[in-house]
């Protein structure tokens, strides 16, 4: 072997060319070394070609029996779904070498990913008594963990042992909702400087959604020191991801921010300006901070604007960042979505599927076998309307003056427009995607106890709480978080008086506008980073809404996105009739509601609706069926 193909794999993996690694491995005609082999194996494993992945690491390790070469095979074990031979490597490997990080994180993964919340416990302890200080997964325990096991353990001794200041400030952040407000503040006050204090506990309270509270925290620590650029940031951050974005340009006026002083601050700048609806100026922004910082979410970013196309001194630049081996997975993902709205918007089907892929596949770093994880699911879905089928009659006791409206479907589906359109009578308020029904269920789903009727009045007080409150004392609202179509029999059981629309549209323009868009960790939607994941994914979808329709007739309002913007006048009047409000001449032109839309849609629901967006998809998802075929 030469040491320009050692060269090439090296600069392949850094640059996420998985599948140009298998090329070059499966046409070679030398024997690759141990390190190269694992280097093939773990490209396998990204392309989620399991049986190989598994087969070259157990290769590896039956000649090394190390730590190393174990880990590596119990993880892509995990990624496969075979999760007891996953923990027979893992846990040997863990008894090798109890502080290697890559094994404890993939062990603490399994527990999460089984739900062994007593070996989790049991691990976070005896890493406690170690001398293990990775306080990253100190966080993934934390935040997993069910029960209030570590207030004491953690709080008030450990913390205090274990990790410096800045250290216990981020994992106070992250850990927020197992501590209390009190707790918070004493480790607080022990925080280096005020405006780093007050900055601290803006993010917590940011975080435990009192946004009120959190910006006057914010601008006590901008009175302290008016040029501290990471309360700049979350400021703007907290303006951004509110319902007045307005009011994120009157603070770069009043404390004269800059898009040059730093490239976060700079990003979240152009952000604001966008959201406002002032496209030009975010392009100038983004521009100008692409050119000096480099920085690949600003190039992301500058790429999402509709219809831009890059420059060749921008290419250029994009090319020698590319060229930086140095640069984290995430940016990188960043670079290649950029790079695909490019190739789009210039008609290089190919080119374009490519840099998605890529993109994609530095996105999915879970490794969850989607197959796995809708059997499951599945399973707990029936378990959780079985459940509710067995409770009496549930009576609320009490009534509230908002009626939720619930819009479900895949993701990119038509749910913002949808929105928009509603939201924009009078007498309704548009509230985005809420986290909330999820979040104060209960754990409906793999509860394994008897859900009760004490769990539907608690889930329908919070949520219906929480609700009003963004409501702004109209008589309706909306939640449009696609996902909770999961929640169908939970939403009709706690709340009779709501109405649940599910919007549908063609099969593959869903599934091609999902796998191009850039979806973080924190959207939850990691089965889009893969096509054949996401192919799988949608048939769950559709096998799910067929069993609720028949579970539940005339229960769910049906929209289908074409039928509404191929006629759209008649197609509203009707929606408003069948939901038994009044109608309201502004619905028919959302692009005049000035209410602000966060999603993937933003600059879509700003134009007026028109027949036909859907046939745009046609080359890349025949390309990308292809490939299937072929793998």
């Amino acid at each position: 072997m030469t040491p320009e193909i050692h060269k090439y794999f090296e600069i392949a993996l850094k640059q996420g060319d998985f599948a140009g690694i298998c090329r070059e491995y499966e046409s070679a005609t030398y024997q690759l070394p141990e390190k190269l082999l694992s280097n093939v194996a773990y490209a396998y494993l990204k392309l989620e070609r399991f049986d190989l992945a598994i087969k070259l690491f157990r290769q590896v390790h039956e000649a090394q029996k190390s730590c190393i070469s174990g880990n590596n095979l119990g993880a892509a074990l995990m990624a496969s779904g075979d999760f007891v031979s996953a923990r027979a490597f893992l846990e040997t490997a863990y008894a090798l070498a109890p502080s290697y990080k890559d094994v404890v994180r993939n062990l603490v993964k399994l527990e999460i990913l089984t739900g062994n919340q007593k070996r989790l416990k049991q691990l976070c302890l005896d890493l406690f008594k170690s001398d293990f200080a990775e306080i990253e997964i100190y966080q993934l325990i934390l935040l997993n963990l069910k029960s209030s096991f570590f207030d004491q353990k953690i709080i008030d001794i450990e913390l205090e042992l274990k990790f410096s200041k800045n250290q216990r400030y981020e994992l106070i952040n992250n850990a927020y909702e197992k501590l209390h407000f009190k707790r918070m503040l004493s480790h607080l006050r022990q925080l280096p400087s005020e405006e780093f204090k007050y900055n601290a506990l803006g993010i917590i309270l940011n975080k435990t959604e009192k946004f009120v509270c959190s910006r006057k925290f914010y601008g006590k620590s901008l009175s302290i020191n008016p040029n501290y650029i990471p309360t700049k940031i979350n400021m703007l951050k907290s303006w951004k991801h509110s319902t007045s974005p307005e009011k994120g340009l009157g603070l770069i006026k009043k404390y004269q921010m800059k898009e040059n002083e730093h490239p976060e601050l700079s990003n979240e700048i152009g952000l604001i300006y966008f959201l406002n609806g002032d496209i030009e100026q975010a392009k100038k922004v983004f521009k100008r901070s692409m050119m000096k910082f480099g920085n690949c979410r600003i190039i992301y970013n500058l790429a999402e604007i509709k219809g831009y196309k890059f420059t060749a001194g921008e290419m250029k630049r994009i090319n020698a960042i590319k060229k930086n081996v140095s640069i984290t997975n995430s940016d990188r993902s960043y670079l290649n979505f950029a790079l695909s709205r490019h190739y789009e918007r210039i008609g290089k089907v190919k080119e374009c599927v490519q840099y998605l892929q890529k993109g994609n596949s530095l996105r999915n770093v879970q490794g969850i076998n989607v197959y796995h994880h809708v059997q499951k699911l599945e399973g707990q879905i029936l378990d959780g309307v079985k459940q509710l089928g067995q409770l009496t009659e549930f009576n609320p006791s009490k009534n509230f003056s908002t009626k939720p409206i619930f819009i479900v479907g895949m993701p990119r589906s038509g749910t913002s427009i949808l929105e928009k359109i509603l939201s924009s009578a009078d007498n309704i308020s548009g509230c985005g995607e809420l986290p909330y029904l999820e979040r104060y269920s209960s754990n409906w789903l793999g509860r394994g106890t008897q859900y009760t009727a004490k769990d539907l009045e608690r889930l329908r007080s919070r949520y219906l709480d929480r609700l009003s409150s963004l409501a702004v004392s109209n008589s309706f609202a909306v939640d449009k978080m696609p996902q909770n179509f999961i929640f169908i029999p939970l939403i009709l059981s706690a709340f009779p008086e709501a109405k649940i629309l599910h919007i549908s549209r063609l099969k593959n323009a869903v599934l091609w506008s999902n796998f191009r868009q850039n979806y973080t960790s924190e959207d939850g939607l990691w089965f889009t980073y893969n096509w054949e994941n996401l192919c799988a994914y949608y048939r769950f979808y559709e096998k799910l809404m067929q069993f609720f329709h028949e579970k539940y007739p005339g229960q769910i309002i049906d929209i289908a996105y074409e039928k509404l913007v191929e006629d759209k006048d008649v197609y509203i009047r009707d929606l408003f009739k069948r939901l038994e409000i009044k109608f309201d001449e502004k619905a028919l032109f959302p692009e005049k509601n000035t209410k602000v839309t966060k999603t993937a849609s933003t600059q879509q629901v700003r134009e007026p609706i028109f027949k036909l967006a859907n046939k745009n998809w046609e080359p890349y998802v025949e390309l990308l069926t292809q490939q299937l075929k072929q793998k």
